[in-house]
């Protein structure tokens, strides 16, 4: 039926005003439904070249993309023509490149018009996986629904001995590169009974004793310096910290998280996840900042359950939708409560969308979450609102910006204690341009882009007495990517990083603080193979896909506030995606270990910091 109904789009202009009678009309109509019945027979029969669409759509410069499109809209090419049999496909993957929102229709019916052919499959999956969708990984389910039609005309082909043509070994490797790249994310496939997976086990732990724990992610020089003076603020000490008081707000932070997910594809719905998450801080927080030098730990579990889906609407509009449920045990201290259980169950909701415009893409999603939280006297209630939207110029290549933004507000109601409610505020906004390496450099570099970025948080602790905490920063810097400069040596990426934080408290100026950091990253390919992931070596157990050797310098420095948490460091680390090939689906994992030395040098601390980090999926 699409096909019949898509005659419209290829016939003359000028044949739908010839002032035929309404019998001669339905005659015509007939006639051509026979004749392209019998062409569906023949070119099914004779096979094409899907990947000759992509050629035939490259030859075309971008700037004659949409002219190009109207012309084969409205004068289909010569039936004898070289290009005829490809003509639906070639407009498919015109509107690819322009964000056509008839794309789909139009890939759709290239597939009815050669109905054996898996590589128009292939690409079709390849444009709902990397260019649809509102999240990484596309319009999941519906790219999986093609490559799997693919492998199943792939079979068919190869039993009537007909597989082997121009170009098919290139379907089937680009088919094993796009299921692997869609189900990456997902984890360990559990295949049951030869079928593709529905089930699957992700798992990510990483340890390490750092300055700053897993999940309280502030720069360390900067929430020393809000710890130590709050310390010393008329509320609590109402003098200086002593040299030993400040090492003992500089400390080492153990920590340790496992985060576990098991994950279920059925029908058409993208997931449902149950997943279990065990995490200990040690010496997380200060419970008491009168004394500053006495650390408690911070040891929970969490519970969740989630459903997640993702569809198509018409104009190329695609939606995701998330719900879910945790249920959380901690044991922890807030200030002025030590060791208490704190109970809370969270609940969100998650609605995102997403549109093709042009070459490129905008999408955005808005979470809303309640949490019901006991810390240990009273329940409270914290309701958080957050959005997130992205602006993309072009979805791949160079010469193309990147914009995204984010709004959070976060109301915690205390009425049962008290009858204030705290709240907190922020946004963020950060700009990324990707540029073009000139071309007497493009043997050297492969590519680079250059951000920067704004952010403001602002907290409002009515509870006490309307004060409010406001934090700014600035951050800006560049990358360089595959720097091939001496011969025989492999590619290495330089990575720069700066930013200035700024942190005020309305009530009392003595707290406020203002610091700056500069970061360096130096890596080194040494191991870069990535089609071992889609097309591996079944006779190793594990291949490497990717190890790098990586080293990290940084440059903490204060401009106000205080001076002692000042500090430098220096580390290498090196970091691996691997293939494990010894199961009926190979699945990838990655690892990282670390090494980072630290010194406070006006406090004449030192800190060794090690990091171990192995996963699969997320």
């Amino acid at each position: 039926m699409n096909s019949v109904t898509n005659l419209k789009n290829y016939s003359n202009k000028n044949t739908r005003n010839t002032g035929l009678t309404t019998w001669g009309r339905i005659g015509l109509t007939v006639a051509t439904i026979l004749l392209w019945s019998s062409a569906t027979l023949v070119f099914a029969a004779e096979r094409i070249d899907p990947h000759a669409c992509s050629w035939y759509a490259g030859k075309i410069p971008s700037a004659e993309h949409e002219a190009e499109i109207e012309r084969r809209l409205s004068t289909p090419p010569d039936e004898n023509s070289a290009e005829y049999p490809y003509r639906l496909c070639i407009i498919a993957e015109l509107m690819n490149r322009t964000g056509d929102s008839r794309a789909s229709s139009y890939y759709e019916q290239a597939i009815v018009l050669h109905p054996e052919e898996p590589g128009l499959e292939l690409i079709y999956g390849n444009y709902l996986q990397w260019l649809r969708g509102v999240r990484s990984g596309g319009l999941v389910m519906a790219a999986k629904e093609h490559y799997q039609r693919a492998q199943e005309k792939v079979g068919n082909l190869k039993a009537q001995d007909r597989w082997g043509a121009r170009n098919d070994a290139k379907t089937s490797d680009d088919l094993k590169k796009g299921l692997f790249y869609l189900n990456q994310a997902n984890g360990i496939g559990l295949s049951l009974g030869g079928k593709d997976p529905v089930v699957f086990f992700s798992t990510i732990t990483e340890a390490r004793n750092d300055t700053v724990a897993f999940d309280y992610q502030w720069v360390d020089s900067r929430a020393f310096n809000s710890e130590a003076l709050y310390s010393e603020s008329g509320d609590n000490l109402g003098r200086p910290l002593s040299n030993s008081e400040l090492k003992g707000v500089a400390r080492h932070k153990l920590s340790v998280v496992t985060t576990n997910r098991l994950r279920v594809q059925l029908g058409q719905l993208r997931a449902i996840d149950l997943t279990y998450r065990y995490l200990r801080f040690n010496d997380a927080k200060i419970p008491n900042y009168s004394d500053p030098t006495r650390n408690v730990n911070d040891v929970g579990s969490e519970y969740g359950v989630a459903f997640t889906q993702d569809f198509q609407l018409p104009q190329a509009i695609d939606i995701f939708v998330k719900a879910g449920a945790k249920f959380i045990r901690r044991t922890t201290s807030a200030e002025g409560f030590d060791d208490k259980k704190e109970d809370s169950q969270r609940y969100n909701v998650i609605v995102g969308a997403a549109r093709l415009v042009g070459k490129g893409k905008v999408s955005g999603e808005f979470e809303f979450k309640h949490q019901v939280w006991d810390p240990g006297l009273n329940w409270a209630g914290i309701n958080t609102y957050q959005g997130n939207a992205t602006y993309q110029s072009k979805l791949f290549g160079t010469n193309r910006w990147i914009l995204t933004g984010k709004y959070v507000f976060q109301d915690v109601d205390q009425s049962t204690f008290n009858p204030f409610n705290d709240n907190m505020k922020t946004y963020v906004i950060e700009s990324t341009y990707v540029f073009p390496i000139p071309s007497f450099l493009q043997h050297s570099i492969g590519g680079g882009d250059v951000f920067g970025g704004y952010a403001d948080a602002s907290s409002l602790i009515a509870s006490q007495s309307e004060n409010e905490v406001k934090k700014k920063q600035f951050f800006g810097g560049f990358a360089l990517r595959r720097i091939d400069l001496v011969s025989g040596l492999n590619p290495f990426d330089l990575n720069f990083r700066s930013s200035y934080y700024k942190s005020t408290v309305r009530q009392d100026s003595s707290q406020s603080h203002k610091e700056w950091r500069n970061e360096l990253k130096v890596g080194y390919r040494l191991v870069e193979n990535r089609q071992v992931q889609w097309l591996p070596d079944s006779r190793s157990i594990i291949q490497p896909a990717l190890l790098n050797f990586e080293v990290p310098i940084r440059h903490d420095g204060s401009v106000k506030g205080l001076r002692e948490f000042a500090n430098y460091r220096v580390g290498a680390q090196l970091k691996g995606d691997f293939i494990f090939t010894q199961a009926p689906v190979p699945f990838p994992f990655y690892g990282t270990i670390g090494y980072a030395f630290e010194r406070l040098y006006h406090l004449k601390e030192n800190f060794h910091i090690f990091l171990f980090r192995l996963g699969t999926g997320f």
